[in-house]
Parts: C-alpha cells; structure tokens; sequence
C-alpha cells in the first residue's frame, strides 16, 4: 500500500485516537455558527492564528519579563505561554497517558497531547506525491470529524468549523483547526488547535484548547493567537506574536 493512504487508513481506522485530544480540556471549562454580536463575534486576530512551526521537553523557562517556554526534548516541540499561568505535567506520559502537559489561565487551558501508532512518513515521499495536499487534507478531515463527535458527546450544539489551514515545513506537516459551537449551556465555545506530523516519526502532536467566547473577551483572543503561534518544532521558526492592541 501506498505509504500515505496507509497513514491515512491507520488514521481513519484509529479514528478514536485522532483529533480526541480535547477531553481534558472540555471537560472543565469549537465551533458553531453563533449570531455575530459583540460578545460571541470571533475576533479579526482569529484568523491569524495558524499552524507555527513547531521546537522540544525541559522545565519551563521564565524569564524576567514576557513569556514563559516550555520545550518537550523527547518529543521536539516547544511553545510560549503567560508566566503568570500554571503548567503541569502528568505523572506517567506514556501510551495510557497521551497527555505531555497541561496549562491553566484565569478562564480556559489548553493540552498538549500525542496520537502514537502511525506509519512514519519521509518529506521525499511527500515530495514525490502529485496531489501532495491530500496528507494533511485527509488528516485535517479526520481530525474535523473526532472534535465533531467530541461536541456532540458533551451536548455541545451548532458545530461549525470556521477556519482551517493546512501547510508543510522543512520538518513536518501540519494543520489548523478553528471551530465554534454552543455548550449544553448555550454559550458560545470555541475550539482551535495545531497539529504536527513530524517526518520520519510516528505520532502526531496535538496543541488544542477550547475558549469561552460568550462574553468575548479580546485579550483571550490575542493569548489564543500567541499560543497557537508560538508551537514550533526545534530548528524550525514560529510565527510572529500578535502584536494587537488588547
């Protein structure tokens, strides 16, 4: 078999497992198609939020002033955070554990988690596709469709995906995905995430959070923006922080 449809047959097949990074942080306290009020519109940084490149697992470093960064070595990623919110690890990050760490702000959190058991995949196979785009398109489908059952697992309502984006670095491939919905309550959520297929390795890394969007609240929209940036592989660049005015 073709090495990216057996990617993509693991992925279907393992459908569970992909795109279900978001338990941990639905649970607490993306999307639907929320009247465009004020309070619920989504913000025009929204759409700023792409996949970054992504950087690797050491303490998180906070410096004087501005950020704090984690970095994952086993894994290569790193991303930035507010120095004023709690990061956790859990105990045991293995196979029953998909989870590699947790971060806590006033009103939402996001995860860090890991889909394992997929076919490594080389950026020369990638190179060598004549429809190269159908790898992420195909995994952004699978992912779109988990987030959808995982909505409508928790009584979330009018799921509507709003944004996504798919793309390809030197050292991986990724997507982005925004959506929004109603909670069992009625108010507005939304969930956005970038996920990660590092060539040559077999898993995925998932940055995903869900974000109370009723009231609106803009500086939410920037941290969301800053977060989402910031996730890059090491030896790769992130995108630019949001430099809106909160």
């Amino acid at each position: 078999m073709n090495p990216i449809h057996a990617l993509l047959a693991v992925a279907c097949s393992g459908a569970a497992r992909l795109g279900i990074v978001l338990p941990s942080v639905l649970a607490p306290a993306n999307a639907a198609s929320l009247p465009k009020t004020q309070e619920n519109a989504p913000p025009p940084s929204s759409s700023a939020s792409r996949p970054a490149s992504m950087p690797s697992s050491a303490p998180a470093s906070r410096p004087a002033s501005g950020p704090a960064r984690f970095t994952d070595k086993e894994y290569n990623y790193t991303f930035q955070y507010p120095s004023d919110w709690k990061l956790e690890k859990p105990t045991a990050t293995d196979r029953t554990n998909r989870t590699r760490v947790q971060v806590t702000g006033p009103r939402f959190r996001f995860s860090v988690d890991l889909t394992h058991d997929l076919p490594p995949i080389t950026k020369e196979q990638v190179l060598k596709m004549s429809h190269r785009s159908e790898i992420t398109l195909g995994l952004c489908r699978i992912t779109t469709n988990n987030l959808r059952k995982r909505v409508d697992s928790i009584g979330g309502q009018d799921f509507k995906v709003t944004d996504q984006k798919t793309t390809e670095t030197d050292s991986s491939l990724r997507w982005y995905i925004e959506a929004f919905f109603k909670s069992k309550k009625g108010n507005g959520m939304m969930s956005c995430g970038v996920h990660a297929l590092p060539y040559g390795k077999p898993y995925i890394v998932n940055l995903t959070m869900v974000v109370p969007f009723t009231p609106f609240i803009r500086e939410d929209a920037n941290i969301v923006v800053n977060i989402v940036n910031s996730m890059h592989f090491i030896g790769e660049k992130p995108l630019p922080a949001n430099t809106a005015k909160k």
